[in-house]
């Protein structure tokens, strides 16, 4: 079965919400492929779909965020730059430059497996997604892209809240 996160398809693209409340959209070539959808204006619960499976993320904690995955069970975590999998595979969260725009995930041994690039301007603007020849075929790839693009909303916001403006309600 083909999934839109199998390395050949590596054109992917997040699109901010066209209204409020609506979720911020993945697609490749025009093609809708999932969504992310804040449930709250703090982005702590966000509900994702991508390759017909849905998780839940939720965030305790502010400056360092550690966020609990969910399908219907706890499927991993994110703590300390670090996703760790129910499976025992683990994936480090990292910046690829230090004025760079692109953040991604590492699994141990690979070279970089999904990775988050913002588009200039705001994150209302949307960003695109890479993935490696080692991404694509991982089970836990769909689950990355995901967390990717709410980690790097979570990270907007903080930026906003600093600078006492608000995120937009989703």
């Amino acid at each position: 079965m083909t999934t839109s996160t199998d390395p050949g398809n590596r054109e992917l693209e997040w699109m901010a919400p066209a209204a409020p409340h609506q979720p911020f959209v993945l697609s490749a070539h025009g093609e809708r492929l999932g969504w992310l959808l804040f449930e709250d204006e703090d982005g702590r619960r966000a509900q994702g779909e991508l390759d017909g499976r849905r998780w839940t993320f939720e965030r305790a904690g502010l400056t360092h965020p550690h966020v609990i995955i969910r399908a219907e069970d706890v499927v991993g975590e994110f703590s300390s730059h670090v996703v760790s999998f129910a499976t025992g595979t683990r994936y480090r969260w990292s910046h690829t430059s230090f004025w760079g725009d692109t953040w991604c995930f590492h699994r141990e041994g690979d070279k970089t497996s999904v990775c988050v690039t913002q588009q200039s301007g705001p994150i209302q603007s949307g960003g695109k997604v890479s993935l490696s020849c080692g991404g694509g075929p991982q089970p836990e790839t769909p689950i990355l892209v995901l967390l990717a693009w709410y980690l790097r909303v979570l990270d907007y916001g903080k930026l906003l809240t600093e600078a006492n403006a608000r995120l937009p309600v989703f």
